[in-house]
């Protein structure tokens, strides 16, 4: 059975999961085994500074060694300093969020663009890198807070949340110069309040960069694979994220959000 993995700093990976389980095919046999890797121990990623998040990086790929064939790294920071590492002898294939939305958007006609996303990805360019010939004009919009909003109130019935998160765009500055055709959820975590972005932006398509992983990954991937989880912090607050998000994500099986939970730090630390 392959082995497939995802990390992200904190639970805002598992709504690529999530867009893989729904994507899958009901009746397709389990032919992947899943872990999903929340790097809790370093979470925010966006507050860091580009070297501590590429020697995170580092450490985690090399953590990943001998465990998976395929490693998806659901974190949009991550993907953009994954080409700027030294070559690894990793034993496994590494798919970006950022490959994987550059073959989703292959042959799309893009209009003015407008990114949200933590601090380190915006200041890091890596959203007007991949763009730049594709989009008519690109802003990147940094949300320094919203990730941490997000995970605090996880426990929050949807609608609460997406309330909070309305909250917090209004009173954000921002500072765009144009009217966006496109809004790119340029974070994992805010896809869990979407129709936040959408409420503020009617008119402008919201791009989820997941669904283009779940668009390669459709085949791989089904309803029955089991999933491991592991966290570089605390199990049991990993745990307790778990069996809240479960009701804003519909595609990720109860099962799996309830399974043991193991906590990797001092291994990975190590490694």
């Amino acid at each position: 059975m392959k082995k497939v993995g995802f990390i992200d700093s904190g639970v805002g990976g598992l709504t690529v999961l999530n867009s893989c389980l729904k994507a899958a095919q009901s009746s397709q046999p389990a032919k992947t085994e899943i872990l999903y890797f929340a790097d809790l121990a370093n979470m925010p990623y966006g507050g860091k500074s580009k070297g501590e998040l590429k020697d995170i990086l580092h450490q985690n790929l090399l953590w990943f060694r001998g465990k998976v064939e395929l490693l998806i790294l659901a974190c949009n920071t991550s993907s953009g300093l994954l080409p700027e590492l030294e070559p690894l002898d990793l034993g496994y294939s590494v798919l970006s969020l950022f490959e994987a939305l550059e073959l989703g958007l292959a042959g799309q006609d893009l209009g003015s663009c407008l990114v949200f996303s933590t601090e380190a990805t915006a200041q890091g360019g890596f959203y007007e890198k991949l763009l730049g010939g594709k989009a008519k004009k690109i802003h990147c919009q940094a949300c320094p807070g919203l990730v941490d909003l997000i995970e605090a109130d996880l426990d929050l019935p949807p609608t609460e949340l997406k309330a909070k998160a309305s909250l917090f765009l209004t009173k954000l500055a921002i500072n765009c110069p144009f009217e966006p055709d496109q809004i790119i959820l340029g974070c994992t975590h805010y896809p869990l309040v979407a129709a936040a972005f959408a409420q503020a932006y009617p008119r402008s398509q919201i791009i989820d960069p997941a669904n283009s992983v779940s668009v390669l990954l459709k085949e791989q991937i089904s309803h029955q694979a089991p999933i491991h989880f592991y966290s570089s912090g605390a199990a049991e607050h990993f745990s307790a994220k778990l069996k809240s998000i479960t009701q804003h994500l519909g595609h990720l099986e109860t099962s799996a959000s309830t399974a043991a939970i193991q906590a990797v730090f001092a291994e990975q630390a190590s490694a």
